[in-house]
């Protein structure tokens, strides 16, 4: 899932109108609106992190069910970049871990929050990565960066492969310290694991992971995720309009084209989320289903949502 995953902290500090323009979410059509769409058993609901808010350094995960009031969960976030895990039952975020020795650097890492408890742990294999922007694997097994990875003396700058069981750190492709392009962003991770998809100089490139070679995705977009189902790779067109486009994942055929959204896969790769703008500086979440194409509006989430940080999380991380 991409999370929408997927986003710059710079990103996360602009007024959400520009955000709108920029990826096409304050364009028109797109489905029909449904508000009953979807059942009251649902198992996600949409979530967003609110890094603003009156108490300065408290940072809350807002829960926006399709039924009911929304519910706030205080969470101690690293930070962009981040991603929610692809069963919603997680947040991944840059942090930095407390020291082996009490006189050891602080070093950066990757960090694992499990939603329920809150507990957080470091990803084995990510100390001294400085991640630009990262993908989680289906299955929590890999995560894809890309970034610096720093180790004594030694720096890398590329994209790295992390098998989480044994913190093993892979370069899938190294860039030159000189290079003047931004690093890879808006990961997203095939279900297979053996492909990503990535924004990079201005394209949508597509990457081998074993090989590390890469191809342009045809088309002018924005960025693109895959479907945690292994069915679509979604796709952002550039331009004011900014139209979803759907394509078959293994042959890229187009099928499918729906209205603006932000990318964000629900875990059963049922949904797509978008917003709804209400106000200059304020949007409401949408669920639009890929099959029919209906915008479900998430009513708890009105006029809530300020920032580009928004995602899914299971309904099992709290209390109904």
């Amino acid at each position: 899932m991409a999370s929408a995953c997927s986003r710059t902290d710079a990103m996360m500090k602009i007024p959400l109108p520009f955000i709108m323009v920029s990826i096409g979410l304050a364009a028109a059509g797109g489905g029909q609106r449904n508000q009953l769409a979807v059942s009251i058993d649902y198992r996600y609901s949409a979530a967003f992190i609110s890094t603003i808010s009156s108490s300065p350094g408290r940072t809350e995960l807002v829960i926006f069910p399709f039924h009911g009031k929304a519910v706030k969960i205080p969470i101690r976030f690293g930070g962009s970049p981040f991603t929610y895990s692809p069963n919603g039952m997680a947040l991944y975020s840059q942090c930095t871990p407390d020291p082996v020795r009490p006189l050891d650097p602080v070093k950066i890492a990757l960090c694992k929050i499990e939603l329920k408890t809150l507990t957080t742990t470091p990803v084995p294999g990510s100390t001294g990565l400085y991640v630009y922007n990262f993908a989680v694997s289906n299955h929590e097994d890999h995560i894809l960066a890309s970034g610096v990875h720093r180790q004594d003396e030694n720096s890398r700058r590329g994209m790295f492969e992390i098998t989480i069981s044994d913190g093993r750190t892979r370069a899938v492709s190294l860039e030159s310290d000189k290079a003047t392009k931004l690093p890879w962003g808006n990961l997203s991770l095939s279900v297979d694991g053996k492909s990503a998809v990535a924004t990079h100089d201005g394209r949508v490139e597509i990457i081998d992971i074993a090989r590390g070679s890469t191809e342009s995705l045809k088309g002018e977009f924005f960025m693109a995720t895959w479907s945690p189902d292994g069915k679509w790779l979604a796709a952002i067109e550039k331009g004011e309009n900014g139209h979803t486009i759907l394509m078959d994942a293994k042959t890229l055929d187009r099928k499918r084209t729906l209205g603006p959204s932000e990318l964000g896969w629900s875990p059963d790769s049922r949904y797509l989320l978008g917003i709804k703008p209400c106000g200059p500086y304020s949007g409401t979440l949408e669920a639009i289903n890929v099959e029919s194409s209906e915008r479900t509006i998430i009513e708890s989430s009105k006029c809530q949502v300020n920032q580009a940080t928004t995602g899914w999380v299971s309904n099992d991380i709290y209390e109904k």
